[in-house]
């Protein structure tokens, strides 16, 4: 009997491997992970107390063996497959472009993507910013907090890349080529005027503390003084938006320059050193 378990699980090993190859392969041939490939995968086989994990080379390693390790479920007590709430079975950490760029951003990622929205009940995946705090505990917390919201597919890896669960090993990867390609879309749409959802969470409060308290405006402090052609912000904008934070559109760079009707009125006040100077900030 023992001896046919064995067999069952070494034959379940060799499957899930070959699982485990077929994702790192359409990952790395659709450009979803980044140039050093990190894609590590954790399998818990059903009904038995096993974790598989697969480590794939480096593309400067000269060894080209996918790495399996064999170990007991039960021993990893800071894996995020403990959560019941996730329903997952397996784990992958990844790094892709632009969801490596949201994780140094220290944003949350909402998904606007309906190619990756189809595929999902969660609509954001939240920013591990607190990286002395574990996985599982971060995701405890905000399945507590917010019992009524479907949970999310993985979590931004703060100043590194995203760790995603779901179950199966294929089906896993193929939401990480998706919420990757997501990412991909709503930066290019950010960059041609749209995705207005990215700023929802900044965009709403400002508007309605502007509305509340029109006290006359008010330069945004993150702008320096003594420059010509300056566009003063709202009092009630500027006091919504966290000046320093990283979700802040008033941050941009694009609040300090004026509009084309302001141009076209006065061209004489709007000249190249008032650019120039704007630039070398």
């Amino acid at each position: 009997m023992t001896d046919s378990i064995d067999i069952e699980l070494a034959d379940y090993i060799a499957r899930a491997r070959d699982e485990a190859a077929h994702a790192f392969r359409f990952l790395k041939d659709s450009g979803t992970l980044t140039a050093s490939l990190i894609f590590n995968v954790a399998h818990k086989v059903p009904d038995r107390d096993v974790l598989l994990a697969f480590r794939f080379p480096s593309p400067w390693s000269r060894d080209r063996e996918v790495k399996v390790t064999v170990s007991r479920f039960s021993d990893a007590k800071d894996s995020v497959l403990n959560e019941a709430r996730l329903g997952a079975d397996t784990l992958i950490h990844a790094h892709t472009p632009h969801l490596a760029a949201w994780s140094l951003a220290h944003k949350p990622f909402p998904i606007l993507y309906v190619a990756a929205q189809r595929h999902l009940l969660a609509r954001e995946i939240p920013n591990h910013l607190e990286r002395r705090v574990s996985v599982l505990e971060t995701i405890r917390e905000r399945l507590d907090t917010y019992p009524d919201l479907a949970p999310p597919p993985g979590l931004l890896e703060s100043n590194g890349g995203a760790n995603f669960w779901g179950k199966g090993i294929v089906d896993t990867a193929q939401l990480v080529l998706l919420i990757e390609e997501s990412a991909r879309l709503q930066a290019i749409a950010a960059q041609i005027g749209g995705g207005a959802g990215l700023y929802r969470r900044c965009a709403r409060p400002a508007v309605e503390a502007h509305r509340a308290a029109r006290k006359g405006p008010l330069v945004h402090p993150r702008i320096r003084t003594g420059l010509r052609g300056q566009r003063p912000v709202p009092a009630g904008r500027a006091a919504a938006c966290d000046p320093g934070g990283p979700s802040c559109r008033l941050n941009s760079v694009h609040h300090q320059i004026p509009s084309l009707r302001a141009q076209r009125s006065n061209p004489g006040r709007f000249t190249r050193p008032w650019i120039a100077s704007l630039r070398s900030q």
